[in-house]
Formats: C-alpha cells, sequence, structure tokens
C-alpha cells in the first residue's frame, strides 16, 4: 500500500472532523465543553463529565501541538483546562466524575479514570504553552491519582470477607498513558512509575499461560472465573498496547515490545468479525456466551486504537505480516466510521452488520479523541 495517501487521507478526515467540533463544543458562559449534541447542535444535557471534558481539552492542545496551529485550538485547550482546574479537581487534587453544567459537584469519581484524563490533558497543555500553575496542578493530579487508587486496592486486598471486587486494566492504561504525557514534568520519578505500571500490567493482566491479556482481575492479579474475568475487550487490548510499547520504549524494554506486537497481531485475529467485518467489541475467553448485549456491536474506538497499534508494531516487526492486518482494518474504519458529511458527524456504534445505532452528534462516550489521538499517530509513524 502507498502510504502517502494514507497520510493525506487521515489528515483530511482529522480536520473533518475537529473544524466542526471546534464550532459547536464550547460553552461560553459556564466553561468546559459541551457533551450532548444532536446532529442540529442542540444540547440535549448541560451536565459535564470530567473524562469528556479532559479528553476534548487533551485533543484540542494535541491538534494545536501535532496538526496546524490554529489559536482557536490553542485559546479551546486553555477553556477546557480553567475548567478542569477551577471545577474538576478540589484543594486536594482530587477530581470529580462529573458536575452540571456551572460546575457543581454532582457525582464523585469511583475510580482514577477523570483525574488520570485530566493529568494527561494538563500536561499536553503546558507542552504547547508552558504554564507553571497548569504544571503544577498536573503532577499533583496525576500523583494524587495514584496514591488514591494504591489505598483503594490495599482496602480490597485487606477486606477478605467484603464483596468481590476487581481492577479493570483500562484505568492503569489511562494512568500510564498519563504518566507518558507527563514525562519531564515528573522528572527522576518518571521511570520509576513507568516501570511499577507496566509491572503491574504485565504481572497481573498478563496470562501467560493464554498469551492474552485479561481486562478484570483481583485487587491482587489472578484470574476470575466470572464473566468479567473472562472477558476479552479488542479495543482495551489495543489501546494498553499502544500505550506499553510506548513506554517499553522509554524504559528500553525491546522483549517487552516485541512479546506486545504478538499480542496485537493475536487479538487483531481472533477478535476479528470473519462473516461481517469488524472487531467484536467483547467475547469471552473460554468461548462462553457473553452476557452483555452490546458484544458483537462495532465501535469506532477500537478500530483507530487498532489502526495506531497495528501500525506501530508493523514497524517493529515488519516481516510479521501485520501490515496485511492494518490495511483490513484500514478498509473498514474508512469505510464504516470516517465522517460522512461536512458536518464532522460520524458513526460510532453500529450493529453487527454494519447499521449505525446512535443518532446524535456527540455525546460522553462518542467524541472525536480517538480519532484524533489514533489518526495523528499513524500519520508521525508514516
Amino acid at each position: 500500500m502507498n502510504l502517502l495517501p494514507i497520510h493525506k487521507l487521515y489528515q483530511a478526515e482529522i480536520l473533518r472532523v475537529a473544524q466542526p467540533w471546534t464550532k459547536r463544543v464550547e460553552d461560553q458562559l459556564h466553561g468546559g465543553f459541551f457533551e450532548s449534541l444532536a446532529t442540529d447542535g442542540t444540547v440535549f444535557d448541560s451536565n459535564k463529565h470530567t473524562v469528556f471534558q479532559a479528553q476534548t481539552t487533551w485533543a484540542f492542545a494535541h491538534l494545536y501541538q501535532h496538526t496546524e496551529a490554529q489559536p482557536d485550538w490553542l485559546r479551546l485547550a486553555q477553556h477546557g483546562a480553567d475548567f478542569l482546574v477551577k471545577r474538576a479537581l478540589d484543594k486536594k487534587y482530587s477530581c470529580s466524575a462529573a458536575t452540571d453544567r456551572m460546575g457543581n459537584l454532582i457525582l464523585e469519581a469511583t475510580d482514577a479514570l477523570p483525574a488520570a484524563y485530566s493529568a494527561m490533558a494538563l500536561g499536553k497543555l503546558h507542552k504547547i504553552s508552558p504554564d507553571a500553575a497548569v504544571a503544577d496542578a498536573a503532577k499533583k493530579t496525576l500523583l494524587a491519582a495514584i496514591k488514591t487508587r494504591e489505598k483503594k486496592l490495599k482496602k480490597w486486598q485487606d477486606d477478605i470477607l467484603g464483596e468481590q471486587k476487581l481492577k479493570n486494566i483500562g484505568e492503569l492504561t489511562v494512568l500510564l498513558e498519563a504518566v507518558l504525557e507527563n514525562e519531564t514534568l515528573l522528572g527522576k520519578d518518571f521511570k520509576t512509575l513507568t516501570a511499577a505500571i507496566v509491572n503491574e500490567i504485565m504481572t497481573h493482566f498478563y496470562d501467560r499461560r493464554g498469551d492474552i491479556m485479561l481486562i478484570n482481575v483481583f485487587a491482587e492479579g489472578g484470574f476470575v472465573e466470572s464473566h468479567a474475568g473472562r472477558e476479552i475487550n479488542a479495543g482495551l487490548i489495543f489501546e494498553t498496547c499502544n500505550a506499553l510499547i510506548e513506554a517499553s520504549e522509554k524504559i528500553k524494554k525491546n522483549k517487552l515490545t516485541n512479546q506486545l506486537c504478538q499480542l496485537v497481531q493475536y487479538v487483531a485475529t481472533a477478535a476479528w468479525d470473519k462473516i461481517n467485518g469488524g472487531f467484536y467489541l467483547r467475547l469471552d475467553l473460554k468461548g462462553h456466551p457473553v452476557v452483555q448485549t452490546d458484544w458483537s456491536q462495532k465501535v469506532a474506538r477500537v478500530h483507530f486504537e487498532a489502526l495506531s497499534a497495528l501500525f506501530r508494531c508493523h514497524l517493529h516487526q515488519p516481516s510479521a505480516g501485520l501490515f496485511g492486518l492494518f490495511e483490513k482494518v484500514h478498509d473498514y474504519t474508512v469505510r464504516n466510521f470516517f465522517a460522512d458529511d461536512l458536518a464532522g458527524d460520524w458513526p460510532e456504534n453500529l450493529t453487527r452488520q454494519g447499521n449505525r445505532i446512535e443518532s446524535y452528534w456527540t455525546g460522553p462516550a462518542k467524541n472525536p479523541y480517538y480519532a484524533i489521538r489514533n489518526l495523528t499517530r499513524c500519520t508521525q509513524m508514516v
């Protein structure tokens, strides 16, 4: 495949989604971003989830850094960061899960995801517009999130008679992404934190017997014989491998990179719907029925993560046949998940057969963050 057309196609798609998004999501009155917009631009829910606010802030900063230095993108990144610092974070740098439109708490965080994404966003903004206060908030939010998670897991392990609680790889993956984003700000702590998270993922979540990455495990690690314990989530595995490969390059673990590339190749083959194309959202490790009714849906973010993971692994192992898998995912993704009009609207969720499910323009679980992040990764690697 000629890579120059891919580079141009991905750049065009990034701009096609980003430009109308830039004009629609800003809440000029109360700060932050609207996250529930109908196709005509009507706001149908004004509450603000911190993960969405942080992802959007990060995406605008990333666009400014890696595509075009448009003043609006820098302004919007600063606008989002201001809302995060003033409304989502408290004085101890704990992070809320959601606020109302004005920034009043309506939902407390139960995991590290809101804080990790916030630290990512603030760290990214500091790279393009250095600010001591932003840098301080990014570092303290990240360290507080890591510490809070450690205390939570310790409490779970000590509560041997309590209800079964499982830790999820998605939380740890985003913490790793936040550490990577804040490498410079963390200084000497960077390698220590990176190595600790990589070790936890590969020790607690990677199942060496099956050569597969588990999604939910006991607090101390280990397989759980349950629906949650057997879940295979291709999107989370691709995202985790993307972060792990970047981390392994930073801490010089070449053998780990080769192992992860083999995992990406295996998952990209095993989770592919051979009849209809696209990746299943969820599968069962042992082939049992999946209880979640959305298991067979095709979701955009899964395919965008797969694109960058497969291309990254192809560069590490060019003779392993990974490029053929990339081509297949590329064709399906362009055909099904690229924006289909000038309004920048794209389908996020499809049925197994490829029919669109959602009817809104953007929502808490639908924003261009994954497309912007992963298509940009691909253009940088081409």
